[in-house]
């Protein structure tokens, strides 16, 4: 059975719950938690809690996407020439993400780094609040549902970051569903909403290609039902009923892949509605076609099977081939393309992993309750009948809401701590870089050129941040250069007239300067170290 016919099958049958279950009074189902209100708190607590110093120090990114949405709110208009960095200055820029920044710097600048924090935790447990009760209504066992889910959240939980690709994994499950609803029900409907989705979603993060990978899966799926159902015909030589049934189920794939095809035009039509048309295209797929900085971006590195989340990633997908292994039906050609795909991607690079796991776990979810032969029926079936009717928005939002509260200090005697961390940034010595002497162009550490350009722009412009598909790889070899102290690597400071340098406190490069002729140490601290070039 696939994952749409158990969709059909649910909505035939959505009038009464299993078993003759009484209707539950539509406030009493917004006003009671289900399992899948649960989750969502319990992922967005561990968010907050565990994660949130993470969610703002993993990297650089946020503070690059604060400062450049703060220019935006500032100017009114968005730049497409580049503003911050002195080695590409006033060169064409591609701003693919420049919504999501808008977002995140006008949350920061109402609600403070709290609100950062909360957006960006909501955010990571959203997509599992929808699967957790879109999984359940399509059939899935409840505890199995909620436990992959669950394993799923934790195995993705790394890249709990607060940056735009958290908008690609909730819009990669909503552009998925609309997929799923269309094919379980043969409505045009669910297809309308991919090309204004798209065009959102061409906004707010590079990841929008996503959606046309997932789109032609089920366009291949489509394509190989169609010739599995007319070989099975031909073989068993079906009589005129049969022969009709077919006829009309094949007029009626060939009309959903024409119809699939048509939403996935307007999309790509859609994508050119952006600040800089069609010329977005091009560049968000070019930076794959450049090895090096693929290679020497870490989070585009394979998983390692040494950290929690890449394992329990890797016991998903052991769990997907023991539901494969004893499912009773043949699997859907769409779900297995879906599930080789998205495998592949997650083992090629570890940012997948989120993405297969959004994408493919409801589809395990019901193959392994299909294969335990636990869909209904006992504790678990009176469970997912009640799961079927409660759920809104309420709770979810009233829980956002508290978290918001008590991050602010608003409520309760406990405030979390959310911001860029001294420890990891240079906070101190980017205050007190002009007072050191410290002027003209700076050769900053590469993850820290993000928090460069949120405190010190536009005093202060970057040699490097963590956006290298618009600084190349030429300029990324030439950072590597100095940083790794290579032959020559003093030549490219004096090529690029580099008068200053911001590295983290005893690194090789700051030791190694503090004995080399004509630069002098300025300023110090436990996390950085500022040397100026004597003139």
């Amino acid at each position: 059975m696939s994952e749409g016919t158990a969709i059909a099958e649910q909505e035939r049958s959505a009038a009464t719950s299993k078993g003759g279950q009484a209707r539950i009074p539509r406030w009493v189902a917004w006003a009671f938690l289900s399992l899948s209100d649960l989750l969502f708190v319990a992922l967005l607590g561990l968010a907050l809690g565990l994660r949130g110093h993470q969610l703002f120090n993993a990297d650089g990114d946020l503070a690059r996407h604060l400062a450049v949405g703060r220019q935006i709110l500032a100017t009114g208009s968005i730049p497409t020439l580049d503003l911050f960095s002195y080695t590409r200055g006033g060169e064409p820029f591609v701003p693919y993400e420049w919504l999501s920044e808008v977002i995140f710097a006008a949350t920061s600048l109402q609600l403070g780094f709290a609100g950062v924090a909360v957006l960006a935790a909501s955010l990571a447990a959203a997509p599992f609040l929808l699967l957790a009760r879109w999984t359940v209504r399509d059939g899935a066992n409840p505890f199995v549902a909620i436990g992959l889910l669950t394993a799923g959240a934790l195995a993705g939980s790394m890249h709990w970051l607060a940056r735009p690709h958290l908008f690609t994994l909730l819009l990669a499950l909503l552009w998925t569903r609309a997929l799923v609803r269309h094919r379980a029900t043969g409505s045009r409907r669910p297809l309308a909403a991919l090309p204004p989705l798209m065009a959102l979603w061409a906004n707010l993060h590079g990841g929008f290609l996503v959606g046309f990978v997932i789109l032609g899966v089920f366009l291949v799926g489509a394509i190989v039902e169609a010739q599995r159902d007319d070989g099975v015909t031909g073989r068993r030589g079906d009589g005129e009923t049969r022969g009709t049934q077919n006829s009309e189920t094949r007029t009626q794939n060939q009309r959903s892949m024409v119809a699939m095809a048509v939403a996935g035009l307007l999309s790509l039509a859609a994508t050119g509605l952006n600040p800089v048309g069609y010329s977005l295209l091009p560049h968000v797929a070019g930076y794959f076609r450049s090895q090096f900085l693929v290679d020497n971006t870490v989070e585009y590195l394979s998983p390692n099977f040494h950290d929690l989340g890449p394992q329990l990633f890797l016991g998903l997908l052991l769990v997907a081939v023991v539901a494969l292994t004893l499912a009773p039906r043949p699997i859907a050609p769409t779900d297995l393309g879906m599930l080789l795909v998205w495998t592949a991607l997650a083992l090629y690079s570890a940012r997948n992993i989120p993405l297969f796991v959004v994408i493919c776990l409801p589809i395990v979810a019901r193959l392994g309750s299909e294969a335990l032969g636990i869909r209904g029926g006992g504790i678990a079936g009176r469970l997912a009948a009640t799961e079927r009717q409660l759920g809104g928005p309420l709770l979810p939002l009233l829980a956002v809401a508290a978290a918001l509260l008590i991050s602010r200090g608003t409520v309760g005697d406990i405030r979390p701590q959310f911001g860029f961390d001294p420890a990891l940034f240079p906070v101190q010595a980017l205050a007190k870089a002009e007072q050191a002497g410290a002027r003209g162009n700076l050769f900053n550490y590469f993850s820290w050129g993000g928090y460069v350009l949120y405190a010190g722009y536009p005093a202060h412009r970057v040699f490097i941040d963590g956006q290298t598909d618009f600084y190349g790889e030429q300029l990324t070899r030439d950072y590597l250069k100095v940083a790794r102290l290579e032959p020559d690597w003093e030549a490219v400071l004096d090529r690029h007239r580099v008068d200053w340098v911001l590295f983290p406190h005893r690194s090789p490069l700051s030791m190694l300067l503090a004995r080399t002729h004509g630069w002098r140490l300025a300023y110090e601290d436990e996390t950085a170290d500022i040397y100026v070039k004597e003139r």
